[in-house]
């Protein structure tokens, strides 16, 4: 209460009644709904450490499964992310732990979908790093270094290690198919922990098929199995999850009109055009699929996304099935073109959409202006009209007697539209599959031939310059993909537990042997990424980026460690011990094998020791780290030998080293947290 004379604020007193005019007495300070920084960073740390201890069990060749029940379904999966987006935190005292969670699975998530591995060592990475950054605080803090200043050096230090990471990476591509078995073989081995059988279908795939272009689906029948189809696999993807029909998160449609835009899709043309095209294709008992690189985002929120939620809402399923394609370049254009041909129609260009809108305002008939009915595709359903009716037919079967195709009983427009078809596709977020296709076959040579003289062509010339670029690797998708093959794993198992962890392991095999043709290989464990942070920490003079690099060094020497522990147990040898090199050598010999023969080149051997000397004691993994960064090979743990072959794409170590920087950025650049509704506040 306030002193009647001074009126300042007055302590509480026991046993003194303080319920007087001023107002009655609260028993709490005030409160509100924010997490100090220093709160956060605790709690952080706390929640990072469990995601660790998680995610560690299952990581390597050595890791164990994990199940995942959602009583009555189950699932086992050695899968980081599929183990990360499935955990969750207590939430009867705090939101905070969750909210932390979903951030580095949002990140982590982006990662799964570049290169389908590394959410696991970016969690490991990151704890480690964030361990070793807190140790360093006030190291840092006498620097007067802030934390958004870390982050912007991280930035520049990231792309400096990516840099000294991709002089380490392998080109696989190679016309010769039992190269590039052999190539893919070493990559799927290791990335699905050594599955003989999906590394020897995806490899054997790759030789059939000479490039990316495989997917993976649970088989009906429970048999595990591969198979080669006949079709086309391009970078067209689903607008909208809504389309979804199938667990693989696809929309499977079994007959389909196709229409094609260059340009950006309006109100005036979905509502003028494609609005009476998808009622037409309905009619005929066909989907429309329209195909874009881009919609007009108040008309796809005002109007068109509005008019499909009801539609499916109505029905459970969308007529009209919007989707997104590249052209921002020279070879993306190349594609949609490709695409056109494989679906016998032309990509529209404003002039041409003009031409057709202005058409239908005057009042002409879209069966002039769009040809549904005389393409001559047997089996597909037409309308026929005769002068007082019209009836459903199937082309090339049906005998229809007085009456004639709809489009033929008008004059058709010298300018109509082909409109596009397919028999069979499965239509997914990032590509989409095209079957049993109807093309003009004077048009798909053409493009052939084209795609077969541009690859020569920039093999040609970078041939002569000596670099491996990706113009080439660009030439023989298209190429391959234009041959119209496609590979399928079916993958079954004898429940749907061991199908699910099947699925999740070929899923993951598949991204990481195309992002190995895509982007070259190197060593596996991260042990170049560890090595190029080296070489950039020794070029550094510095002090305050060393210190940054040496943080990252070591959380990435623990990723390899950890893989190390689920195989064996640590070891920790006595350095004031006269004879530590005999010891060592003497350990191997008595539990893993001749040390000779494991550690090949005895000359590094005093050199890995007083790297490792940590001044109490010398542990076993960092003994075989340290051997294995000087040595270049990557210690296999399956065969307890250094060897070249443990290997994965140069894309998986930069998406994780970019992937763990954003998880140190979330972690130590914010000063406060707001968790909104918390309850009892």
């Amino acid at each position: 209460m306030r002193d009647q004379n001074t009126g300042e604020w007055l302590e509480p007193s026991e046993g003194i009644d303080l319920s007087t005019e001023d107002g009655r007495l609260f028993k709490k300070e005030p409160a509100i709904n924010v997490i100090s920084k220093e709160d956060f960073e605790i709690r952080v740390e706390k929640v990072f450490n469990l995601l660790w201890k998680t995610l560690a069990k299952s990581f390597g060749p050595y890791g164990a499964p994990t199940l995942i029940c959602n009583y009555p379904w189950r699932h086992m999966t050695k899968d980081g992310f599929t183990i990360m987006k499935n955990l969750s935190f207590d939430a009867s005292e705090t939101k905070v732990d969750q909210a932390i969670s979903d951030m580095a699975q949002e990140i982590c998530g982006r990662l799964n979908y570049s290169v389908g591995d590394g959410t696991t060592s970016a969690i490991i990475a990151t704890n480690s790093i964030y361990q070793n950054y807190r140790s360093k605080k006030n190291e840092l803090n006498d620097k007067f270094i802030l934390p958004r200043d870390i982050i912007s050096k991280y930035e520049v230090i990231k792309n400096k290690i990516i840099d000294e990471l991709s002089k380490y990476a392998k080109p696989i591509q190679t016309k010769n198919v039992d190269e590039l078995y052999e190539n893919i073989k070493n990559v799927v081995y290791i990335s699905s922990n050594a599955n003989e059988l999906i590394t020897q279908y995806i490899a054997e795939l790759y030789k059939e098929l000479g490039a990316p272009a495989i997917s993976c689906i649970k088989a009906p029948d429970g048999i595990t199995k591969k198979k080669l189809i006949n079709g086309y696999r391009y970078e067209l993807s689903l607008a909208d999850r809504l389309y979804i029909n199938t667990d693989e998160n696809t929309m499977d449609l079994s007959e389909a009109d196709v229409i094609i835009f260059g340009t950006k899709v309006g109100e005036s043309t979905y509502k003028k055009l494609l609005k009476p095209l998808s009622f037409e294709s309905k009619m005929r008992g066909r989907h429309l699929i329209v195909c874009a690189p881009t919609y007009d985002e108040i008309a796809l929120n005002t109007v068109i996304a509005p008019e499909l939620n009801d539609e499916w809402r109505k029905n459970h399923n969308v007529n009209m099935v919007l989707m997104r394609y590249r052209a921002i370049s020279s070879h993306t254009r190349k594609l949609i073109n490709d695409f056109s041909i494989l679906m016998d129609t032309d990509v529209i260009d404003r002039a041409k959409e003009k031409y057709i809108i202005d058409k239908l305002d005057s009042g002409v008939p879209i069966h002039q202006l769009v040809q549904m009915d005389t393409r001559h595709i047997v089996g597909t359903k037409c309308i026929a009209a005769s002068e007082t009716s019209s009836v459903t037919y199937v082309y090339g079967v049906d005998n229809i007697e007085g009456y004639k195709p709809l489009e033929e009983y008008y004059t058709e427009d010298e300018n109509a539209l082909h409109l596009g078809y397919t028999r069979s596709c499965s239509l997914g977020l990032t590509y989409s599959q095209f079957m049993d296709l109807n093309y003009d076959q004077r048009r798909y040579e053409i493009a052939l031939k084209e795609a077969e003289a541009l690859l020569k062509e920039a093999e040609q010339k970078y041939q002569k310059l000596g670099t491996f670029n990706v113009e080439v690797s660009q030439c023989q998708e298209r190429l391959y993909a234009l041959k119209l093959k496609m590979g399928i794993i079916e993958v079954g198992a004898d429940s749907e537990v061991s199908q699910g962890m099947l699925k999740d392991a070929v899923d993951d095999a598949v991204k990481a042997a195309e992002s190995a043709y895509k982007y070259g290989t190197i060593l596996g464990c991260n042990t170049n990424l560890i090595q190029s942070i080296r070489e950039v920490l020794n070029s550094s003079d510095n002090t305050t980026d060393r210190l940054l690099l040496e943080i990252l060094y070591n959380g990435f020497k623990d990723v390899y460690k950890t893989v190390l522990l689920n195989a064996f147990p640590d070891y920790k040898f006595d350095t004031n011990t006269a004879t530590i090199e005999k010891e060592i050598k003497h350990f191997v010999d008595d539990h893993f094998g001749n040390f000779d023969e494991i550690f090949e080149d005895n000359s590094l051997v005093s050199e890995v020791i007083e790297l490792c000397d940590t001044g109490e004691f010398i542990s076993l993994h960092d003994f075989i780290v340290e051997y294995s960064l000087l040595d270049g090979r990557v210690f296999d743990i399956s065969k307890f030998r250094f060897s070249n072959d443990v290997i994965n794409s140069l894309q998986t170590d930069s998406e994780i080293l970019t992937a763990t920087i954003d998880l140190i950025s979330l972690l130590i650049v914010g000063n406060q947290m707001v968790v909104t509704q918390r309850p009892n506040m």
